[in-house]
């Protein structure tokens, strides 16, 4: 993950700015970051909505300290009908520096894509949606999993007042890890069944600003594979009914999971 700015998200979101800060009759942003919980809206149908971001994270497992950055994440989510969303995310650049013994490696690259669909269940007191993805392996070998990994998740969410709203989301999920992470020929991937958990609070602070804290993680289902868990929060600030700000980070609950984590993004519709 990456701690430097994205000239091509800026520019493109500084061409784009003037339009999607006029508002749309679509109504307010509903995006699916920066938190780790879906949301149970899909995109109004005909519409393209742009979700950015940059992080970066860190960890320290058995004496290795690993600090990694990648930017921009992005996610494009395009309206296919009433309540269907189509999603394709991007691949990100990242970048490593690993530090054990004094001695310092470095790995740079691109992840790898995605591609998926969400589809609402429907209205009442509580929303619920599906939402299947496909991991998409076109990233550099020391980043990707070399295999499409699918994953299914069920999401829900429930206003509890005006200004209060609690989502989840539950699922399974095939994950590949490169078991060598030096990137050498000698190293091979092993895939495990996990399933991902979501458990988020969000409070409107403003009529255009928000904040959330989460719980989330990924309970592992093989025998080899560790559970994670983690604690984060963050704001948000919706400029206009199109375009919105955020910020966030994080910090593991046990050791599987990163040490800590931040990030910030930018979210939009582009004009239809």
């Amino acid at each position: 993950m990456e701690r430097i700015q994205c000239p091509g998200a800026l520019s493109l979101a500084s061409v784009l700015l003037p339009g999607v800060l006029a508002g749309q009759e679509s109504g307010s942003l509903i995006t699916d970051r920066p938190d780790q919980t879906e949301s149970t809206a899909a995109v109004p149908a005909g519409s393209v909505q742009v979700e950015l971001g940059w992080a970066v994270v860190s960890e320290v497992s058995g004496g290795v300290e690993t600090t990694g950055f990648s930017a921009p994440s992005a996610l494009l989510r395009i309206g296919a009908s009433d309540g269907v969303e189509l999603r394709l995310e991007l691949p990100a650049w990242r970048s490593e520096a690993e530090t054990a013994d004094g001695a310092g490696l470095n790995r740079d690259g691109l992840s790898d894509g995605g591609i998926g669909l969400k589809w609402e269940l429907g209205s009442g007191p509580v929303q619920a949606a599906l939402l299947g993805s496909l991991s998409v392996p076109v990233g550099d070998r020391r980043f990707s999993s070399e295999r499409f990994d699918p994953s299914v998740l069920l999401l829900l969410s429930h206003d509890v007042t005006a200004g209060i709203s609690l989502g989840t989301n539950l699922g399974l999920a095939l994950a590949t890890e490169h078991v060598d992470r030096s990137g050498a020929a000698g190293g091979f991937r092993d895939r495990q069944m996990e399933a991902p958990y979501t458990f988020s609070i969000g409070f409107g602070l403003s009529e255009r600003a928000g904040a959330f804290v989460e719980s989330f993680g990924a309970i592992g289902v093989s025998d080899a594979r560790r559970s994670t868990h983690s604690l984060d929060g963050g704001l948000t600030f919706l400029l206009s009914d199109a375009f919105q700000l955020d910020l966030s980070g994080g910090v593991g609950l046990n050791e599987a999971a990163e040490d800590w984590f931040f990030g910030t993004g930018v979210s939009f519709r582009l004009p239809g």
